[in-house]
C-alpha cells in the first residue's frame, strides 16, 4: 500500500486531525516493515501466531479453502 493511500485513508476517517501524527507515522513504517518481511507461517506477532494452514483448516468453504491453498502454494514458488 503506498504511504499517500494510507494518510488519505486517514484523512477520511479523521478530519478533525485527532489522531497523533507520530501514531500515524508508526502505523506507516510498520507497513512498510511488513512489505519488505511478511511473516512466514508460524511466526508470533504479538500474542498470535501467523498460520496459513490453520486458516485453510477452519475454513468451512471449500472454495476458500482452495484459494487460500492455491495462494500458499505460489509463494512456495516464489
Amino acid at each position: 500500500m503506498e504511504e499517500d493511500d494510507i494518510r488519505r485513508m486517514f484523512e477520511e476517517m479523521d478530519p478533525e486531525n485527532k489522531i497523533d501524527p507520530s501514531k500515524i507515522e508508526d502505523f506507516i513504517q510498520e507497513i512498510k516493515n511488513l512489505e519488505l518481511n511478511p511473516p512466514k507461517d508460524g511466526d508470533k506477532i504479538g500474542d498470535a501466531t501467523f498460520s496459513i494452514l490453520e486458516k485453510i483448516q477452519n475454513e468451512p468453504d471449500w472454495r476458500k479453502r482452495a484459494s487460500l491453498a492455491a495462494k500458499l502454494i505460489s509463494l512456495g514458488l516464489e
